[in-house]
């Protein structure tokens, strides 16, 4: 997915440019749920590594489905969930920024090759059902703050 900018800050995505601020929530929601449902699947499929980069994404995408939502904003181009969070202003716990911390690494860890070794042997069954946990709770949170 290839994101640009248009003169209002609002984000191109395939090809449809997407201008009023309903359709620019609808998407960042929609894609935070489809990015959760994928890392549950890549679980089940034992792909554990690749369900923490999804859980990153699900916690990015909502997060700037909120920016937008309250803040009447574009997003800052990031995959950095503390910057967001900072962003859209909300009171976050130390044990929270701390997940917030640990979960934008997989973003990282999973995507570049020097990390992925060393990170496929960290995502284990039990550390990415711990994370994918943390996730939903992560995202329920969110939702309510």
């Amino acid at each position: 997915m290839r994101f640009r900018s248009d003169p209002t800050g609002y984000p191109k995505c395939y090809n449809t440019l997407m201008t009023d601020k309903e359709s620019v929530i609808k998407f960042w929601f929609t894609s935070s749920g489809d990015d959760l449902d994928t890392a549950e699947k890549l679980f089940v499929s034992k792909k554990y590594h690749h369900a923490l980069y999804f859980c990153q994404l699900a916690v990015e995408n909502r997060l700037k489905g909120l920016i937008v939502s309250r803040l009447d904003k574009p997003v800052k181009h990031t995959h950095d969930l503390i910057l967001l969070s900072q962003q859209l202003d909300i009171d976050i716990s130390p044990e929270h920024l701390e997940q917030l911390r640990n979960i934008t690494k997989f973003n990282l860890e999973a995507r570049y090759d020097t990390f992925k070794r060393e990170f496929y042997k960290k995502a284990t069954r039990e550390y990415a059902e711990e994370w994918l946990k943390i996730t939903q709770e992560i995202l329920i949170w969110l939702q309510k703050n």
